[in-house]
């Protein structure tokens, strides 16, 4: 069985969609397959495919950066703490306080040598040996969601203009209201819209997509600003309503 039938069985009851994607990862390598999903409480989650092990993620707004187990390339986390802690300051004193709310929940994790929990500012990933069970795994994935939320909150996101390219300065006004992240959330949105809004979407980022993706290209393995996720999320909401073509609109 290979790791993305493994992921679609063991995940059935959760009745999760996937799609083919291409995505290097400097902590763990390339994957080929993202399922989505909700739990039995409504909570979303994602699953990417690698060759020798699973991501599980969930979408977190958190002050913190940090990673348990492993170290985390993407944004410098090397610097080890009490075993297997690593953070980017040696001085950052909340990751430590906030790993003593999650002790609990680490320790039935119970992560092998190979696994580890990775906390981005807008992201959680439990990254897990591909022989693992996964429904209890999901479960405490998004306990420590709540609780890191509860108490190292982020803070509100303001869109800074000047990391706005010139090239995108004109999807500015559809920023705010289009640049979902979630596929399921965004085409609900594309289904209650008017056929007369969708067609100026399409208008405006359609012509748009191919810079679009150059413009992520650059950032390679390199964490994405706030201001370039919002622009690869109207890129994914143009490709879709150009997918859908006529059926969309």
């Amino acid at each position: 069985m290979t790791t993305s039938q493994y992921i679609r069985t063991t995940l059935k009851d959760f009745s999760p969609t996937s799609q083919k994607i291409n995505l290097s990862n400097a902590n763990v390598g390339i994957s080929t397959r993202l399922f989505k999903a909700k739990d039995h409480d409504g909570n979303k989650f994602k699953a990417y495919d690698f060759s020798d092990r699973i991501m599980l993620e969930v979408a977190a707004n958190t002050s913190l950066l940090f990673a348990i187990n492993l170290p985390n390339y993407i944004f410098g986390a090397t610097n080890r703490q009490e075993p297997n802690i690593y953070i980017n300051h040696p001085k950052d004193k909340n990751v430590m306080f906030c790993v003593d709310f999650i002790r609990q929940e680490i320790k039935d994790i119970n992560l092998r040598s190979n696994e580890a929990i990775f906390v981005y500012s807008n992201a959680i990933q439990l990254l897990l040996d591909k022989a693992r069970g996964l429904i209890k795994e999901i479960k405490l994935l998004q306990q420590i969601k709540l609780i890191i939320e509860h108490n190292f909150p982020g803070a509100i996101a303001i869109i800074d203009i000047s990391k706005i390219p010139e090239d995108f300065k004109n999807l500015l006004p559809f920023i705010k209201e289009w640049a979902i992240s979630d596929d399921q959330e965004r085409s609900d949105k594309i289904k209650r819209t008017s056929k007369a809004k969708l067609q100026k979407l399409r208008d405006t980022i359609g012509p748009k997509l191919n810079l679009i993706d150059k413009y992520l290209d650059t950032f390679e393995n390199k964490p994405m600003h706030y201001e370039a996720t919002l622009i690869g999320n109207l890129g994914e909401l143009g490709a879709e309503l150009k997918l859908n073509g006529k059926s969309s609109l």
